[in-house]
């Protein structure tokens, strides 16, 4: 199966966190793919040049082509690539990763329709816009995010700590200032909380976050670390008992699928495709975007009450443990299968 990825492939210019097609891209090899990808250009323009010219130069070559597709600028290389292949007859996927794809098919619906309506199958990676897409009437199937959950060594919370980890680009959508906020409320009970914020800066949110925490007092208490590789940061965890996401927008984030499978109790919003990943009160806790309150108080939950720690803990990695690759990468062979065989027909 010859396969083209299609997305960012950033992480080797410095600065960014690896994305599914460094991590899916490999492991696709394993069910006898042979693996391209575009694109490694940093610059944007040039980038989306890139990954037409991809599809151009390898249209012959390619059974495949899969499609990282976000909602925001990034919707349009995707259109880009999706009507190429369309033009050359090459069955694609779009693998939905767009925590606001939802708006992006109200707003532009003629654009979504030349994607969506056109490919094989459009990939969820939760359940979370399956009603969207269905109501549209476009494909859909859900294959999880993954994670090879034998790398991820899981080390039961049975009594937590107040340190917090925090990890994700530092990018304004995510609100990396509202985990200070929450951070201050804790100490209020738990002086010795601290916090370390794992990511790179993607908009001037690092300035921001360190003068803010200067503005509160917690300059001692909070660090940024910058963005490290999956394996530093597995590594680095050991040292925290609790996850904390503080997102807006989101689809279905793979920090947080790794940080149960390390073993962290969760602590997130309850945006987007979240809570079709955490049952609140069973395998994480929820509480509502832009409430530190609330944030704060869920930590403190679990800080007060080693009971909770360790069955968020244990359910955590449970959940995670259904969607490693051994499980999900037979769903990917037939569907890649399936495609290659209609295409033939």
């Amino acid at each position: 199966m010859r396969v083209i990825y299609i997305g960012n492939k950033l992480s080797k210019t410095g600065g960014i966190n690896p994305t599914s097609i460094e991590t899916l891209g490999v492991q696709l090899k394993d069910i006898g793919c042979e693996m391209k990808y575009s694109s490694s250009v940093k610059n944007q323009f040039l980038r989306w040049l890139d990954m037409a010219f991809a599809i151009i130069r390898f249209r012959r070559w390619a059974q495949i082509v899969l499609i990282d597709t976000y909602s925001s600028k990034a919707f349009f290389f995707a259109w880009l690539v999706a009507r190429l292949c369309y033009f050359f007859k090459i069955p694609y996927f779009p693998i939905l990763r767009g925590g606001n794809l939802k708006e992006r098919i109200n707003g532009s619906p003629k654009l979504c329709d030349h994607v969506f309506s056109n490919s094989y199958m459009n990939i969820g990676v939760s359940q979370f816009l399956k009603s969207t897409f269905e109501e549209k009437g476009y494909s859909f199937q859900m294959i999880p995010n993954n994670i090879p959950v034998q790398e991820y060594e899981f080390h039961k919370r049975k009594h937590c700590s107040p340190q917090i980890l925090w990890v994700r680009s530092m990018n304004q959508v995510y609100n990396p200032l509202m985990a200070l906020d929450i951070l201050k409320l804790v100490r209020e009970e738990f002086p010795d909380a601290t916090l370390a914020m794992v990511g790179p800066d993607k908009d001037g949110s690092l300035g921001e976050f360190n003068a803010y925490a200067k503005t509160l007092g917690l300059n001692d208490a909070a660090w940024t670390t910058g963005g490290k590789s999956k394996k530093e940061w597995r590594e680095y965890s050991k040292d925290f008992s609790i996850f904390l996401s503080t997102t807006n927008i989101d689809n279905t984030p793979i920090s947080v699928i790794e940080a149960m499978a390390l073993g962290l109790p969760v602590v997130s919003t309850n945006v987007g495709g979240v809570p079709f990943i955490i049952q609140n009160g069973e395998n994480g806790l929820l509480y509502p975007a832009k409430n530190p309150q609330e944030g704060a108080k869920a930590i403190l939950s679990i800080l007060k009450n080693d009971q909770l720690a360790e069955s968020l803990s244990e359910n955590g990695r449970k959940t995670v443990e259904a969607w490693d690759w051994e499980v999900v990468k037979f769903q990917w062979k037939s569907l890649f299968e399936s495609a290659i065989q209609k295409s033939k027909s």
